[in-house]
């Protein structure tokens, strides 16, 4: 039975790159490298409060100090230094207290009950609902448990276990691996678990389990985490945060810390990018002028993508992202979208335009090697100088890498894939017009009479000027003979680049010009492109019927 994506459909009318974010997620959750970030308003739906409620609560403990307290608020004084107010009233209050207990348990007792009383607040509106009651409040909570054990971290903000229980229920229903519940970075955990850090700490909704050894709920505890970079804690989460697409659900961007993770993230790693979900309420939806300010910060900041649904919405999200089989997510998603879910990506270029080193810089996305195996040692030398017999060998080898090439093309899945070098480079390495026919001739029948059709993909074009490829030969050592004379100098670097550029024609919005800057900020510039822009796959087939019918010329 199909599923429902009528709200996602309507979603994707006003953000029109909705399926495309979709499939990336869904590719990085197939590789298990999308993580979860979640917040409270994960929770509100099954009835917990939010985090300004839970603060509020708390303070009505102490209405001897209410009038303080509502100044402080009117001060604009953050709900974590209220809460630091609040956590010295309850520590005077319990030390000031006759007690048997010796001296040196008097701080355990203070932290035990502030834990108890955090719980008492916590739970106050379910504490006499059963779990399977709670789930019936909550639309997706199911599905959310589903979706932590598919991936290999979610990072849990809120100190509530009901994500926790909705996950460990699936996997025991489903045979799967129990996840792993922490509150404090292992250098290793259990093979195959999904983790569930409460990076704040945790108290389980049933008193007698265990829980957290303290709460990071207060001014002192954040703190303690934004002046202590290197704390092991923040090197658990830094190479994450480099390495995995991170999905935030039921979070804002007022934790100084998951914006100072998010953008330290970036910096290491500055073409990955994550995702956060905005609730929209029905009844008071922001206006595009809002949404478009909010993404357009998100992004340069934090190369974070903003994406804006109601509850329904969320709840369908979440429920494709759990189809497992690529074929029928791919099916569910084309109802809907006019976007191709596999969408396959060219990087061309001269020599050192550097397409090598920004294919590194997306490994975000599905990337593939230049070649597959040792080139032949005379193929990096200028073609110019080859012998006939030197070309023939670098001929012989190369076919069989396009044909290579070719089939990975083909077989690509849901997602976004990029590769190094395309199939009618060797234009670019051609003495002669003829030569160019003799070639592509050639490419038909030892590549595409086995593979197939050459796979059609969005060509992305780097170059850069003479100046910059000289000096990137250069430093490379890209230097021969007796004189030192440069292998492809910057000259025919530019030449080279040029004719390439005939051949693929490539869109001014996918032709990159890396000459004043690193792969790292070419890469980003690529990766959003991707993301936010469109997709005109380049048709090979066509453009080889082109050239011979011009007799090779390019």
């Amino acid at each position: 039975m199909p599923r429902s994506i009528t709200a996602l459909e309507e979603a994707s009318k006003t953000q029109s790159q909705l399926p495309v974010w979709l499939c990336h997620m869904w590719q990085r959750l197939d590789r298990r490298r999308l993580g979860l970030i979640l917040g409270a308003g994960v929770s509100i739906d099954a009835g917990l409060p939010t985090w300004k409620d839970l603060v509020e609560r708390l303070t009505t403990r102490f209405p001897a100090v209410k009038s303080a307290f509502d100044a402080h608020r009117s001060a604009g004084l953050q709900e974590t230094y209220i809460t630091q107010i609040a956590y010295a009233l309850h520590q005077a209050s319990i030390k000031g207290a006759p007690s048997a207990l010796p001296r040196q348990f008097e701080q355990y007792q203070v932290d035990s009950t502030w834990m108890e009383l955090v719980h008492q607040e916590l739970y106050r509106d379910i504490e006499s609902l059963k779990y399977e009651e709670i789930l019936q409040r909550h639309s997706y909570l199911s599905s959310l448990g589903q979706l932590i054990c598919r991936t290999e971290l979610s990072v849990n903000f809120n100190f509530d276990d009901l994500v926790d229980e909705a996950a460990i229920n699936f996997a025991r229903t489903r045979n799967k691996v129990q996840p792993e519940v922490i509150s404090r970075p292992k250098i290793e955990t259990r093979r195959d678990a999904s983790v569930i850090y409460h990076i704040n700490g945790f108290l389980p909704r049933e008193k007698r389990r265990r829980r957290s050894e303290s709460l990071v709920f207060t001014e002192d505890a954040f703190a303690d985490v934004l002046i202590s970079p290197t704390l092991h804690e923040s090197d658990f989460l830094m190479s994450r945060f480099a390495t995995t697409t991170f999905l935030l659900l039921g979070t804002s961007l007022n934790d100084n810390s998951l914006k100072n993770m998010l953008r330290a993230g970036m910096k290491r790693n500055p073409a990955n990018h994550h995702y956060i979900i905005y609730w929209e309420n029905p009844a008071s939806r922001r206006s595009d002028e809002e949404r478009k300010h909010i993404f357009d910060v998100n992004l340069d900041v934090y190369n974070l993508i903003s994406i804006f649904l109601e509850t329904k919405q969320i709840a369908e999200l979440v429920d494709l992202l759990n189809e497992e089989d690529a074929g029928l997510f791919e099916a569910e998603l084309v109802r809907f979208s006019p976007h191709p879910a596999r969408r396959k990506y060219y990087l061309v270029g001269s020599v050192v335009a550097g397409k090598s080193s920004n294919l590194e810089g997306l490994r975000c996305f599905s990337t593939f090697e230049e070649w597959s195996g040792r080139a032949p040692e005379k193929m990096y030398q200028d073609h110019m100088t080859l012998t006939a017999a030197e070309r023939k060998e670098i001929d012989e080898w190369l076919y069989s890498q396009l044909r290579e090439k070719n089939d990975k093309m083909r077989r690509a899945g849901v997602g976004m894939h990029v590769m190094d070098r395309c199939y009618l480079d060797f234009c670019a390495f051609s003495k002669t017009d003829i030569e160019n026919v003799e070639k592509l001739n050639e490419l038909r029948a030892r590549v595409c009479k086995h593979s197939g059709p050459l796979e059609a993909g969005q060509i992305i074009f780097l170059e850069a000027d003479e100046h910059a490829l000289s000096d990137r030969q250069a430093r490379r050592g890209k230097l021969r003979g007796a004189t030192m004379v440069i292998d492809y100098d910057g000259a025919s670097l530019v030449k080279q680049s040029a004719t390439l550029k005939s051949v693929y024609k490539p869109e001014p919005q996918f032709t990159f010009d890396n000459s004043r800057e690193g792969s790292d900020k070419t890469s980003r510039r690529i990766a959003r492109q991707i993301l936010l822009g469109d997709y005109q796959p380049f048709d090979f087939e066509k453009r080889i019927d082109e050239l011979l019918g011009s007799g090779g010329k390019v």
